[in-house]
């Protein structure tokens, strides 16, 4: 039984780690399942409802939303697992050999759902937004403080290019009200 609940635990945290990567914003208690073999044994039932990933919603359905604004904080909930080896293990053989482009060429494969080359555009730059989070902790071998300050330095390069943009929006309405100004005192 130990084995099983061991088992059930470690694929519970891979899902979670997959939505958080397709940011599956309607995770909840209820989106898992037990599958009972032909040997009597328990294992986790493959993942199902991906309807509100990656920013795609069905229209009219409710929406249990479960990431409370953060659904990008891969990092944390990394670090957080980091410590166990059978995860680092698992990132290192399963998770970062990911190749999107053989993914989706494997999924067409089997499906026959072919996807235009804009959603395979937003799809790669969505999930690969998150695999470099991945690949970032996984580089910095899961020290918390050293991703806390990857994640401030990034987040203060955005904070700088924040400002260029939103100096050049200024500068730019300025000039259109200057414009229009001086065609209004004509």
């Amino acid at each position: 039984m130990e084995k099983v609940r061991t088992e059930i635990r470690q694929g519970l945290i891979k899902q979670t780690l997959f939505n958080k990567m397709v940011f599956n914003e309607n995770e909840s208690n209820c989106k898992w399942g037990l599958i009972e073999s032909s040997d009597k044994r328990l294992r986790l039932a493959p993942l199902y409802s991906y309807d509100y990933c990656a920013g795609v919603e069905m229209l009219k359905k409710d929406c249990h939303r479960v990431t409370k604004g953060n659904r990008e904080d891969i990092e944390s909930f990394m670090v957080e697992f980091g410590k166990e080896p059978w995860f680092r293990e698992w990132i290192k053989t399963s998770v970062l050999p990911l190749d999107f482009t053989k993914a989706v060429a494997d999924m067409e494969r089997k499906t026959g759902i072919i996807l235009s080359e804009d959603e395979k555009s937003y799809y790669s730059f969505a999930i690969g937004k998150m695999y470099s989070k991945i690949v970032s902790v996984h580089d910095l071998n899961y020290d918390k403080e050293l991703v806390e300050k990857s994640k401030k330095e990034k987040l203060g390069d955005k904070v700088k290019r924040l400002k260029v943009s939103v100096t050049d929006r200024l500068e730019d309405v300025k000039s259109l009200l200057s414009k229009n100004d001086s065609e209004r005192n004509r």
